[in-house]
């Protein structure tokens, strides 16, 4: 499915969704509005509304709460990608210059602080209170994801192990918490809650997972300068793959190399040539393929409807995309 086709049964929602979003990120000061009004200009595809709508729909009736939730928690990843371009010093997303690039460090991360209240503002003016508890959680566990990643890049730890710990604190953590606050929005029962909230780590794992293969791609193809994460001393799933295929000594030659030249773009393009031609890219790939297959069991146990429908549809469209 395009995702246009995944859209269909929640049109209404997604407009009412859309109106809200641009309503919250309103400010009367000036230089808030031109970051609020750039931000909305690059706004990403709302994966994780959809999300949210689509896990209430699957277990009972999206409502006015539903869309409190998918608002809250698109809101709070629009601060933290503010936050986290100034921390990598990104200078373009989706094809267009970051926040950060166009306004500076300290505008970027008092907009992403500005974003946040509006959330907590929001829940606290509706009383949903449940949603607050969420929202909690997951900013301290997308805080230690992004400082596990810091301490990564400074004392190396590469596995698997490591890699997925790091992904499920800073990625797969906000997806699982749209698709619970989506079911509980819904009125679904504790099990259909917690279902989704699993369905959604494994999706959000198997999301990022997609994120760092296309690293490996053109700038021109994905919207975003290739090679950051071996410039930034990141040591993701294809590379991690990589290295597991060399011997004990090259393996230790080009560990060693990685952190001596990783701002050296000849190196990095070697690299990068490398793990594609190693054939990691494909086993990265089959590995998440493999974790949203779980998901997908986890879904078809649900009672079918259009819902349901859009949301394999959504799992299959984020593990095929290409940006």
């Amino acid at each position: 499915m395009v995702l246009d086709e995944i859209k269909i049964p929640i049109q209404a929602e997604l407009q009412a969704f859309e109106a809200l979003y641009k309503e919250s990120t309103q400010s009367q000061v000036q230089l808030m509005q031109k970051v609020a009004k750039h931000v909305l200009s690059t706004k990403g595809k709302h994966i994780r509304p959809i999300f949210a709508l689509l896990s209430a729909g699957m277990v009972g009736k999206i409502s006015d709460k539903t869309i409190r939730a998918a608002l809250m928690l698109e809101i709070l990843h629009t601060a933290s990608l503010l936050h986290d371009d100034v921390v990598d010093n990104s200078q373009l997303r989706r094809n267009e210059p970051t926040t950060n690039h166009l306004f500076g460090n300290r505008v970027a991360i008092l907009s992403g602080d500005y974003f946040l209240a509006t959330i907590i503002k929001l829940l606290a003016e509706f009383h949903d209170y449940e949603f607050l508890d969420i929202l909690s959680k997951v900013v301290i566990q997308m805080s230690e994801g992004e400082l596990l990643q810091q301490q990564n890049a400074v004392f190396p730890e590469v596995s698997e192990e490591n890699y997925f710990q790091i992904i499920e604190k800073k990625t797969a953590i906000l997806i699982a918490s749209c698709c619970e606050a989506g079911g509980i929005s819904g009125g679904g029962n504790s099990q259909q809650i917690e279902q989704l909230r699993k369905i959604g780590m494994l999706v959000g794992t198997a999301f990022q997972i997609k994120d760092d293969i296309l690293d490996y791609l053109p700038a021109k193809e994905t919207g975003k300068a290739s090679g950051n994460d071996l410039r930034e001393n990141k040591y993701t799933l294809p590379l991690i793959y990589f290295l597991q295929q060399q011997g004990e000594k090259d393996r230790k030659e080009i560990f060693k190399q990685i952190q001596e030249q990783n701002q050296n773009p000849v190196f990095v393009e070697k690299i990068m040539n490398s793990v594609i031609e190693s054939g990691s890219i494909e086993l990265a790939q089959k590995k998440a393929e493999d974790i949203c297959n779980q998901a997908i069991e986890i879904v078809k146990s649900f009672p079918g409807n259009s819902y349901k429908t859009s949301f394999l549809g959504t799992i299959n469209y984020l593990l095929k995309r290409t940006c």
